[in-house]
Order: C-alpha cells, then sequence, then structure tokens
C-alpha cells in the first residue's frame, strides 16, 4: 500500500491558513518505479557550475558536455515547479581545459548545505550498488567555476566515506576538465516530483555501515538552540524546546556531533521532534515507520519533506507553532515560534504537562517587534513576494495570535 494511502500524516495542528495545501500534498503519490539509465561520454568535458544569479550562489549553468560541445541533458540537476540547481552549457573558449586520461563517474554539483546534500547532491551514488566493471572508478564533484575555498570535509565526506568511498576516489574541481570517459548515472530523485528506490537504497547502505547504539534515549529533540545562524533568524525555540524536555524528551545538537552519531540518534531512538527545514530530512537515514514531529517555523510548506516522509513510510505529526506575518524566503527568515492554541491541543491529547505564563502575551508582543526589526533589516523596507502568498491575507491571520 502506498504512503499517500495511509494517511500517515497528522494534519490536527495545522493552521486552516496552510491546511488545504497540506491535505493536497499529502494525498500526492511520489514513487516512481522505473528503471534509471546511465550515459556514457568518451572525451567529454565536465563543467563547474558558472552562477548565472547573482541573487543566488547554488545554482547555475553546468553539467557535461560532449566532445562536440554539446550539452548532455542527463547531466542537469532539475527540479520540479521551482528553479534548477544546474543546468546548461556556457562557453569555454576562453577557459583552460584540464585532461584527465581516466574512467570517472559524474556525482553532481557540491555545496555546502546539508539539506540539498541529502535531497540532490548524492542522488547518481546508486550507481555504485550496481555490479559494474566501474563501480571503482573516480566519483568527480564540481563546485562553482575557480571556486579554490569549497572542500569536501566534515560530515559531507563522512557520508560519501560511510557509503564506501574512499578519500582518493573523492575527486572536486572547479575548472573545466575533460576525461577519458564519462560515465553519468541518472538522478535518482526529481525534486519536487518523484523519487525511486535506488535514492533510498543509498541512504540504507550509509545507514547500515553505521553500529547501533543501545544507550540512545526513546524520546529526542534536535535542538538548535545552540546554533549560532539559527539564533539569528529564529525566535522562540528555547520554550518549546522546555516543554518537549519536561515531557521526557531528551535535547541533543545535531551540528555538534559527527554524521555516525546522528545516525545513531535518527535510527535507534523511537520519536524525533525537530523544527522544520533541514533536520528532519535526516529521517533518511532512520527506519521506515519512524515517529516524527515536526514544528513548523512558517506558514511555507516544504514540499520536499513530504517526499522524505513519503520515502520512510514516516509517520508524521506537524505542529503549527509559528507566528507569519508576512511572506519569507525559506532561507532567510526571519521566523517566530510561540506556544499557542495548537501546542494546548496537542498536549491534551498527549496528556503531556504545559504551562502557560500570564507573561506569554507579553513575550509574543516582543517578538513581532523584534521580527518587524529583522524583516526590514533583511528585505529592506520591501515585502518579499514569494509568488503565491496573499501577504494581506497571510498578515490578517496571523497578526492577532
Amino acid at each position: 500500500m502506498n504512503y499517500f494511502m495511509m494517511k500517515r500524516n497528522n494534519l490536527k495542528y495545522i493552521d486552516d491558513f496552510m491546511k488545504k495545501e497540506y491535505e493536497e500534498i499529502s494525498q500526492e503519490d511520489y514513487f516512481l518505479n522505473k528503471e534509471l539509465s546511465v550515459t556514457e561520454v568518451e572525451d567529454g568535458i565536465i563543467l563547474p557550475v558558472l552562477n548565472t544569479n547573482k541573487y543566488n550562489t547554488s545554482k547555475g549553468a553546468g553539467g557535461v558536455i560532449d566532445k562536440e560541445l554539446n550539452y548532455i541533458e542527463s547531466s542537469a540537476q532539475l527540479a520540479y515547479n521551482m528553479k534548477n540547481r544546474v543546468y546548461g552549457k556556457y562557453d569555454i573558449e576562453n577557459e583552460k581545459i584540464e585532461y584527465d586520461n581516466e574512467t570517472v563517474i559524474y556525482g553532481n554539483f557540491f555545496y555546502k548545505h546539508w539539506g540539498h546534500f541529502i535531497i540532490d547532491i548524492v542522488s547518481r551514488l546508486w550507481y555504485l550498488l550496481e555490479d559494474n566493471s566501474e563501480n571503482k572508478a573516480k566519483i568527480v564533484f564540481t563546485t562553482m567555476i575557480n571556486d579554490e575555498h569549497t572542500k569536501i570535509d566534515g560530515n559531507y565526506k563522512e557520508f560519501l566515506n560511510l557509503f564506501g568511498i574512499s578519500d582518493d576516489r573523492i575527486l572536486l574541481i572547479n575548472k573545466p576538465t575533460k576525461f577519458k570517459k564519462i560515465i553519468i548515472p541518472e538522478c535518482s530523485i526529481y525534486p519536487g516530483k518523484y523519487y525511486t528506490k535506488e535514492y533510498i537504497k543509498i541512504f540504507e547502505k550509509v545507514r547500515d555501515s553505521v553500529k547501533r547504539n543501545p544507550n540512545i534515549p526513546e524520546k529526542i529533540y534536535l535542538s538548535r538552540s545552540k546554533f549560532k545562524k539559527a539564533k539569528e533568524k529564529e525566535i522562540g525555540e528555547k520554550e518549546i524546546e522546555k516543554f518537549f524536555n519536561n515531557n521526557g524528551y531528551y535535547s541533543i545538537s545535531p551540528e555538534q556531533m559527527t554524521l555516525t552519531e546522528q545516525i545513531q540518534f535518527f535510527r535507534d531512538s523511537k520519536e524525533i521532534v525537530c523544527i522544520s527545514g533541514t533536520l528532519p530530512h535526516n529521517i533518511m537515514f532512520a527506519n521506515e515507520g519512524k515517529d516524527i514531529i515536526i514544528i513548523n517555523k512558517t506558514y511555507k510548506l516544504n514540499k520536499h519533506q513530504e517526499i522524505i516522509n513519503q520515502a520512510k513510510k514516516a509517520n508524521v505529526t506537524y505542529l503549527d507553532l509559528h507566528i507569519s506575518l508576512f511572506p519569507v524566503a525559506y532561507g532567510k527568515g526571519p521566523f517566530i515560534m510561540t506556544i499557542n492554541k495548537n501546542l494546548q491541543r496537542f498536549a491534551k491529547d498527549r496528556t503531556y504537562n504545559l504551562k502557560i505564563r500570564i507573561t506569554q502575551k507579553i513575550k509574543n508582543i516582543y517578538k513581532k517587534v523584534w521580527y518587524l526589526i529583522q524583516y526590514l533589516k533583511i528585505y529592506k523596507f520591501k515585502i518579499y513576494d514569494d509568488g503565491k502568498t496573499n501577504w494581506k491575507e497571510l498578515f490578517k491571520f496571523y497578526i492577532l495570535k
């Protein structure tokens, strides 16, 4: 039975403003049962990414071209109903072309964003699980062209190592480079549109290479309270974290852990609580049927998360604990989280203890003032247009909360 037929998403604690959209997306089936293809290019050139948008340094032109300089479509990193990650060739007439007389496997455009690393950067690695003669070849990732600073290190490198790729097989290039032969596995996920069984297998391979930890608590809260970047654009988590701590949830700070440790917490615990964004994407390392509570910090729905929920057949409860006064960009914020009626209903249904202090309304006023100041700074005294939200309706719905 498909995930969307199981009705595993609990939307009881979602605000009416977004409930219809959540219901619609929960009814879509994102699994695609298809045979993934492999393209081989003799004397092809791998193009690092050329940024074509000065406001977004995570997208651009790049991929693979053949010796006649034709673009290889299967090397693109596409996204559905959103901007493509990597697509198209660019002029390399004035670029120095490196040459490497090897057969290599094309990875993807690499940049340091853990959410996108999970969603699409590693999506070609399924090929290494297949029985083929080239599965010991080097894997080539690209950076932005002429970027000499980006390195594949930390948890990114640990992921590849846990997958079975040794350091000497990881190649990161920042200049157009010709190879004897380039093997291009098809992406096993099309962000926003579908995922395949091969996509799941990539994470199962990494998960299964980590030993079990019998000392992991059953109920885990993934805290962002010690994460410096979160403090700059989010407010209100501490009181929510305290509520969960008071009801038996053990707090951890994922950014202070190795990937191996994080995998153990996601796989070996019984239930996970975390804030929407990149954190819940890590349930890809969990076993099927994981219980997860996602605290929404914004009105914006993260379609990537629904695809991941389905891939892992997760039991998801969404908690809208935000005050969203104006449209925002997901990566910029600002975000307000607070104790509200949704949390009150949740606590009552779970028979959890929740104390509402008299000062809560004063706290919310302070949060709104902080939010407005941050919003003016981020969006330069303009209202951000997210392409779909009526800001007046949004403001009207949340201003009194």
